[in-house]
């Protein structure tokens, strides 16, 4: 990928962001680079180019402009001035008397240099008008001075044709770097030395100049042309505005009052517009400032955004800028509030629920209520269905829908009564709440309205535990500990031993160990325990797993497989463990076989006949370390030497979140009876808005496909198929994987 010079970058600027790649795929970057007053082009406007025929003009002006009359400050990069050759009828709405608005009449008059003539059409227009060049019919002779332009040096060549090699090619000899050198050169990327001179006495010197910078960029081309070896930092001076030349000096602005006249809001979700056919970044805005004269934006998304500012120049040159690396700086007019976020206004006392957040009826339901069983999960798909997201709460809205939505395993915090001595004062609000106004609406009416949430969020918040759980974004495993550890005191589902406990337990590994390409989660749950040295006490009846990565800050992997099914017997202390060679009573761990062999999580443990006759512990240079297996009195009784073990056990995947780019959705999987494919559903709690400001979003649940066929086969490891969509989401932003376990749930 080349870079782009800085008379490119000159070109580019007055082009809208989302047609700036347009010019450069389609070839306009060279036509304004070869274009001179006085040249006849080929313009159109881009609005209208499927309607129109490109029309003949002739270039007025070619340059900068100095003053925007309504703010008084530099309207960055090269603009053109045309005249049509013929008489034109509606050429387009970007005329001159579109401009007079913002520019005095004056200094149009110096652009153009001439009225419109009957129906002759004057236009200011940028690069992205100007489709096609019309040949000038030049006769090359032996001995004429050429100028070539070639897009890798900044300014263009200057040269003596030797000889015409035939229509297209021209021989010509260049001083490069102190020596000459003939090259052939396409006749078409040349032009006469003498066309290219530039008349800067013609140009206006009056107090109302249009920019004092056009005749220094007119002078430094015409020194460029004349001694390339000394132009070059005289060009650079009158360069780009994001070029290396030093910065104007420094004027504090207010970034919040600079965020209110453009209409944003200081850390408010945001998104970024991207170039044409790519989708806007999404993030968050955390500063704002001015930049060489122009408003950019400090924004803090997952990927740096096509087209950013030099990030160490603008911290040299404003010294209030963040320095966080993880921002990313853009014009600020590329900037633009994320609607499915945008915090509605305040509404009036008497505005009702329904009148706030839609008129979705979603009444409170009493008593109990079963999850929603596999057979009945076409009740769950189509718009308005799910948790109504608001206001940075799709963490919230994912987590639950996860935890509640078809399965059971977490109603023992719905039911327990409260304990005097151990459970806090607002146990039996906040608990009635998470009951009434959300689980049971979820699996009664498949939806929850936003103000139900909302309802938990202010009690959740007046704990005072977690500051900012009614407006700011949060992390699921954050939480999940706040609900269940600190306000409803659940017992830890997850159980080690260490003598540690814990609701969600965070898989993490050292990867430069391993050449783990694409691991799955019962792979890193077996590495994470088996460095640790740990293990798990008990069968627990729900099994949260958080994935190598903290939020979209940190990711240790670029893509992690859900395991569909876990086995964790040999993660069980006291739970009989089966031979992986004979498939009797395991006796010996060699966690050195497991990092060995990833793909089988189980093969590490033998008896000691079968180790013994392992091949590759019987290589002296292999030196594997074996751990003794303890077993209760009782399964070595039962099992002795010679029975073999079955009695594997296992979890089952029942949800998975996923993040990105801060906002969380959810993957639910629903198990089905006689071995059939699981059923994937996809959930994202802001997927759809109605309005603007004063609106509300619009959740929804769809049919995520078979999704099982991926992770349970052998497509991934396939570079030649390509999964879809929902896959890759899956893999790549994978989260929070919730597991459980049917059997053990039901003693607990």
């Amino acid at each position: 990928m080349k870079r782009l010079t800085v008379a490119q970058k000159d070109l580019l600027l007055p082009v809208p962001y989302s047609e700036r790649l347009f010019c450069i795929e389609k070839g306009l970057l060279q036509n304004g680079q070869r274009c001179q007053i006085g040249d006849c082009v080929l313009a159109v406007d881009p609005l209208k180019h499927e309607l129109r025929e490109p029309t003949k003009f002739t270039v007025r002006y070619k340059g900068s402009l100095r003053e925007r009359r309504d703010r008084g400050t530099p309207y960055a990069g090269i603009y053109f001035g045309l005249v049509s050759t013929e008489p034109v009828q509606n050429f387009g709405p970007r005329q001159i008397s579109c401009f007079k608005s913002i520019y005095s009449p004056d200094v149009l008059q110096y652009v153009i240099k001439e009225r419109n003539e009957g129906d002759h059409q004057a236009v200011l227009c940028s690069l992205d008008w100007i489709v096609g060049l019309v040949d000038k019919k030049f006769a090359l002779k032996s001995g004429d001075q050429v100028l070539w332009f070639d897009d890798e040096r900044p300014t263009p060549l200057r040269g003596v044709v030797v000889r015409i090699v035939n229509d297209k090619l021209a021989s010509v000899n260049f001083d490069m770097d102190g020596k000459k050198k003939s090259i052939d050169v396409e006749i078409e990327a040349l032009m006469l030395a003498s066309d290219y001179e530039v008349d800067t006495a013609e140009r206006p010197r009056s107090p109302y100049p249009f920019d004092s910078q056009s005749d220094a960029s007119a002078a430094a081309a015409a020194a460029a042309a004349a001694d390339p070896h000394a132009a070059a930092s005289g060009h650079r001076r009158q360069g780009s505005d994001y070029d290396n030349a030093p910065p104007p000096p420094y004027e504090p602005v207010d970034p919040l009052a600079l965020a209110t006249e453009h209409g944003l809001e200081l850390n408010a979700a945001i998104l970024v517009e991207e170039p044409r056919n790519h989708q806007p970044q999404q993030g968050f805005l955390r500063w704002c400032g001015s930049y060489r004269n122009e408003a950019i934006a400090g924004v803090d998304c997952e990927m740096t955004p096509f087209d950013s500012v030099s990030a160490s120049a603008v911290r040299r040159a404003c010294p209030d800028a963040p320095t966080d690396s993880s921002i990313s700086f853009v014009q600020l007019n590329r900037v633009r509030l994320d609607p499915r976020f945008r915090e509605t206004r305040s509404p009036a006392p008497d505005l009702t629920p329904s009148q706030r957040f839609g008129h979705k009826t979603c009444e409170i339901v009493d008593g109990d209520c079963k999850p929603v069983a596999h057979e009945h999960w076409g009740k769950l798909v189509g718009p308005s269905r799910g948790i109504q997201g608001h206001h940075n709460s799709c963490y919230l809205d994912a987590t639950l829908f996860a935890m509640f939505t078809t399965v059971s395993v977490f109603d023992g915090v719905l039911n327990r009564k409260r304990n005097k001595k151990k459970d806090i004062p607002e146990y039996e609000e906040i608990q009635k709440c998470l009951k009434l106004n959300i689980v049971n609406c979820l699996r009664e009416h498949q939806f929850v309205r936003a103000d139900h949430v909302i309802k938990l969020r202010e009690q959740l918040d007046k704990l005072g535990k977690v500051p900012g759980m009614l407006g700011e974004e949060k992390d699921p495993e954050e939480f999940i500990n706040l609900l269940l550890d600190h306000a409803l005191k659940h017992d830890p589902y997850i159980k080690l031993s260490s003598n540690q406990a814990c609701h969600v337990l965070q898989l993490f590994v050292d990867s430069s160990q391993y050449d783990l390409k694409l691991p799955d989660t019962e792979t890193l749950l077996h590495l994470t325990l088996l460095q640790a040295g740990l293990k798990l006490t008990q069968t627990p009846s729900c099994l949260v797993l958080q994935t190598p990565r903290s939020g979209k800050d940190y990711k240790l992997f670029d893509r992690v497989v859900p395991s569909t099914e876990l086995d964790i017997s040999n993660l069980l202390t006291e739970h009989p463990r089966q031979c992986c060679v004979c498939g009797k009573l395991a006796e010996l761990e060699c966690h050195d076989c497991f990092l060995q062999f990833q793909e089988a999580s189980k093969d590490y443990t033998f008896c000691k006949k079968c180790f013994d006759n392992n091949k590759d512990h019987k290589n002296p240079k292999a030196q594997h370390k074996t751990v003794g297996i303890k077993y209760p009195k009782q399964v070595t009784k039962k099992y002795g030497k010679d029975k073999p073990v079955e009695c594997p056990v296992k979890m089952k995947l029942f949800a998975v979140v996923c993040i990105h780019t801060s906002h969380y959705v959810c993957f639910l999987r629903l198990c089905q009876p006689d071995n059939r494919p699981a059923k994937w559903l996809f959930f994202d709690s802001m997927a759809d808005r109605s309005g603007l400001e004063s609106g509300y979003n619009i959740p929804e649940v769809t049919d995520a496909g078979d999704i099982d066929s991926w992770l349970n086969g052998s497509k991934l490891k396939d570079s030649s198929v390509q999964p879809p969509p929902e896959v890759k989401r899956l893999l790549s932003d994978c989260y929070l994987c919730f597991y459980s376990n049917e059997e053990a749930a039901m003693y607990r």
